[in-house]
């Protein structure tokens, strides 16, 4: 499926709309408002919806720029990468096509299985048109990356797209539940929140380890429950995901949540120190 909007606007007189953009995503819905976007910005767009398929179109078709899900069935954003990467060295290596992930968890660990798939940069959905156009931009304005070029180290759009660790207006909440009777409130329950959550981190990836699934479900559930409550939405979702995959029966040694998991521990555990900090 390709499509262009006559009359379009450029993303920028320096990036070259005449440019193809392969969008691999498996959300209808999602597929729809990214195209749109892209319409929107003079691309020209051929979608598809599973890494299998985003590999045929590569092999007979030329793409300037790839956006790759990082989840999908069949074969995901990961895998996909990582064999565009070898079909390119196979290939003698005279250049590289600019992939940009797109995923739903806007982590560090999700940024470096990204960089070690071969993608070379971010995006966390939902995302918005300039952002979308910034990251084209970027990666357009002098045609397809080199092989020479230096690999890249971080992503561009790395801190635009990192939400924040906690959501002050659940620590607001507190505060004022507080009121003047306990004005102490708030550090109360953080301090109890920093003094248990290294425990339930322990339960988790031990459990995780051994594949005991009723302790992980268990440290999940409370993990997620206190993380909510201060606003830490971010890891409470994390939480979420390897409490229902304990209760459904499709528990596996997840490295990778469990790194997700510690790194958005350890923001929200910096962000929660210097609350307090701000209180003394």
């Amino acid at each position: 499926m390709e499509s262009r909007q006559a009359g379009a606007e450029p993303v920028s007189t320096a990036t070259r709309v005449d440019a193809r953009i392969l969008l691999v995503e498996d959300n209808e819905a999602n597929q729809i408002v990214v195209q749109k976007m892209l319409d929107q910005l003079g691309f020209h767009t051929t979608v598809t919806s599973n890494g299998i398929e985003a590999l045929a179109l590569l092999a007979r078709e030329r793409f300037d720029l790839v956006l790759m899900d990082c989840q999908m069935p069949e074969m995901d954003g990961y895998s996909a990468a990582a064999e565009l990467r070898k079909r390119e060295a196979e290939a003698g290596g005279t250049s590289r096509l600019p992939v940009i992930a797109l995923t739903a968890n806007a982590v560090e660990c999700d940024r470096d299985r990204c960089l070690a798939a071969g993608m070379d940069d971010y995006l966390s959905k939902p995302f918005r048109r300039d952002t979308l156009a910034a990251a084209l931009a970027r990666w357009l304005s002098h045609g397809a990356v080199t092989a020479a070029a230096p690999a890249p180290t971080a992503f561009a759009s790395e801190a635009e797209n990192l939400p924040a660790a906690i959501d002050r207006k659940a620590l607001d909440a507190i505060r004022q539940l507080g009121g003047p009777a306990t004005p102490d409130l708030l550090a109360q329950v953080i301090r109890i929140y920093l003094e248990t959550a290294p425990e339930l981190l322990e339960t988790l990836r031990s459990g995780l380890a051994a594949g005991h699934v009723d302790a992980v479900r268990n440290a999940a559930h409370t993990l997620k429950s206190s993380s909510a409550n201060l606003g830490a939405g971010t890891l409470s979702g994390l939480c979420k995901q390897l409490e229902t995959a304990a209760r459904n029966g499709a528990l596996t040694p997840d490295l990778a949540t469990m790194e997700c998991v510690d790194f958005e521990y350890a923001r929200v555990r910096h962000d929660l120190e210097r609350e307090l900090e701000a209180m003394v």
